[in-house]
């Protein structure tokens, strides 16, 4: 198996968005969003998460953040965990709430506070739901305008503190830049995105991007998987023919289907490799499918089971990270 990727770090910050199943509603009156407003002020303060802006929607949310410690995941999954479970009691409903895993989206540090919370608060304006957005409660946008909406666990003075004046001058001055001329039609900092998850300079995005190296795409991250570096086939058999001391052809083959080194070949392409499994059938002979999930199920058992073959498995897989 590859080393799990987890970008958590306090030297980025994080948009988040969590969207309803199929669409559909994840808040039906002011009894369900003040409990979801709870429940995000705990996770705040025991997470140790810096928050700059949220907004909850009828069908989805959206956070701003810092993170303080490593939870990015820990986090939402306990924010969104808590909410299902308190929709699902309250409407005597089963299942999922919220569509799959979150999606993240990691931003550099300087230079993107006003236009991130600008799109954020935006977003009831934005669907119609208001005429002024200063009427939304549900976000953190009241507390941004009015001294008297502030709560104790959001931090304000990062954003406000790109403006220059009195405390209520400051309230002003960014009032007038989210709902100001021409602010409702200003363009999504998110259409700069680099591989649809990166928001940033250049330099920004190499670190990341070395960061990467060597790691398993995280899920709450799925375009990660576009700028890891993913092992070819033919490095993987190079590299297993070297390790088993045995013929390319060997792994390749289908006639030679009883040996260890085409199994792990399998596995490899199949974990690492980045490939449909209809493209790793074909390069390992023909075989169907079924053969390679079969394959690769096989090896990961063999992996849980034995310990010894387990830490060859992962001296191949540094090799494969290493090229």
């Amino acid at each position: 198996m590859g080393r799990p990727l987890r970008i958590e770090s306090s030297d980025v910050l994080y948009h988040v968005t969590s969207r309803g199943n199929e669409g559909q509603a994840i808040v039906r009156d002011k009894r369900d969003r003040e409990r979801w407003t709870s429940y995000l002020e705990r996770v705040v303060l025991r997470h140790r998460v810096v928050l700059y802006a949220y907004v909850l929607m009828d069908n989805h949310c959206h956070l701003f953040f810092r993170l303080q410690g490593p939870g990015l995941s820990r986090a939402i999954q306990t924010l969104n965990g808590a909410y299902t479970n308190y929709f699902n009691n309250r409407y005597k409903r089963m299942g999922h709430l919220f569509q799959g895993r979150f999606k993240s989206i990691l931003i550099e540090t300087e230079g993107h506070y006003l236009e991130v919370s600008r799109y954020i608060h935006m977003n009831p304006f934005r669907a119609g739901m208001v005429d002024r957005l200063s009427d939304y409660p549900w976000s953190s946008y009241p507390g941004y305008i009015r001294k008297s909406k502030a709560v104790d666990w959001l931090d304000y003075e990062t954003i406000l503190s790109e403006f220059r004046g009195s405390r209520r001058g400051v309230r002003k001055a960014y009032r007038e830049f989210v709902e100001g001329r021409g602010a409702t039609g200003t363009i999504s900092p998110f259409d700069a995105l680099a591989h649809g998850f990166l928001l940033g300079g250049g330099e920004f995005i190499s670190t990341m991007k070395e960061r990467f190296k060597g790691y398993d795409p995280d899920p709450a991250i799925p375009d990660l998987g576009k700028v890891i570096p993913r092992p070819s086939v033919a490095l993987i058999t190079e590299v297993v023919s070297s390790t088993f001391q045995c013929e390319k052809e060997d792994l390749v083959c289908r006639s030679r289907h009883n040996n260890d080194a085409r199994k792990v070949g399998i596995y490899l392409a199949r974990e690492l490799g980045g490939k449909s499994l209809r493209e790793i059938g074909t390069a390992f002979g023909g075989i169907k499918e079924a053969m390679v999930c079969h394959t690769a199920a096989g090896i990961r058992k063999r992996m849980a089971e034995d310990k010894r073959f387990c830490k060859r498995m992962e001296e191949i897989i540094e090799i494969l990270h290493e090229n």
